[in-house]
């Protein structure tokens, strides 16, 4: 079976067989750290990070423990080498409503 994920207004819907508000399945990821994110959920996190704002939500990664020299590999690095960095590091996934101002 394939892993497809996609966003249908605020349902989202996972492998084509599960269906879960979005927000529900979206804060399932809050807390977490980055390197435990299975397949579907490294998907969800990959879309939020990508289009969660359409939906009002934001996603990012702290990393604990953090320094400057993290912080600049971090700036420096594309989407793909930042996960790199954060399976390496010990982090936390924060998910946020976005606050429109």
């Amino acid at each position: 079976m394939t892993d497809h994920t996609k966003t249908l207004g605020h349902t989202m819907i996972l492998g084509g067989q599960n269906a879960a508000p979005f927000s529900d399945t979206a804060f399932k990821l809050h807390g977490r750290d980055f390197a435990t994110l299975n397949a579907v959920e490294l998907n969800l996190f990959r879309a939020l990070r990508a289009t969660g704002r359409k939906f009002g939500i934001v996603v990012s990664v702290d990393v604990i423990n953090d320094d400057e020299n993290i912080q600049a590999a971090l700036a420096a690095a594309s989407p793909e080498q930042q996960e790199e960095i954060y399976r390496r590091l010990r982090t936390e996934v924060a998910v946020q409503w976005a606050m429109d101002k």
